[in-house]
């Protein structure tokens, strides 16, 4: 299909992978030992359809659609090395459809991890939502998800074109 840009400003034809988004952790957000914590993702780089809510840290798509979805963590602790191990979540309406983790088996402790994780997943374009959540074992120290605006600790999604 043909791709017209339009006098208005608008195009039409064609299929564009919309909405799409990529947020950031930009400050470092503590974390309870061995508990599931929702990552506080609070800029965006970008929203092509204002479909990410930094108040509530959800993407709830406007468009019905597969999703390409993907996330980033750095996860640590405030005394290092003092990681055990660090897991990575990507939740639909509250449901983990996506786990991530680094665990290096032998009780050995870690400085700081960065965690990835990708799915697709459909989305109805009305109410359902994606989350990140992390959790971290550690020894004594605090548990740390890293932020910072060098994509540390980031979330991003986009729909497919099909």
């Amino acid at each position: 299909m043909p791709i017209t840009l339009n006098g208005d400003g608008s195009i039409t034809g064609g299929t564009f992978n919309r909405p799409a988004f990529r947020v950031l952790l930009t400050s470092t957000q503590n974390i309870n030992h061995n508990s599931v914590t929702t990552i506080q993702f609070n800029t965006e780089d970008f929203d092509t359809n204002n479909c990410f809510d930094t108040s509530n840290y959800r993407f709830t798509p406007n468009v019905a659609g597969y999703y390409y979805v993907f996330a980033n963590a750095t996860l640590s602790t405030s005394s290092r090395p003092n990681l055990e191990d660090g897991e990575l979540f990507i939740r639909k309406n509250g449901t983990t459809i996506a786990r991530s983790e680094i665990d290096p088996r032998d009780d050995g402790e870690m400085g700081a991890v960065s965690n990835q994780i990708a799915v697709l997943v459909q989305m109805n374009g009305s109410s359902d939502y994606l989350d990140v959540a992390a959790k971290v074992n550690k020894q004594s120290s605090s548990g740390e998800i890293e932020g910072g605006t060098t994509g540390l600790t980031y979330f991003q999604a986009f729909k497919l074109a099909i």
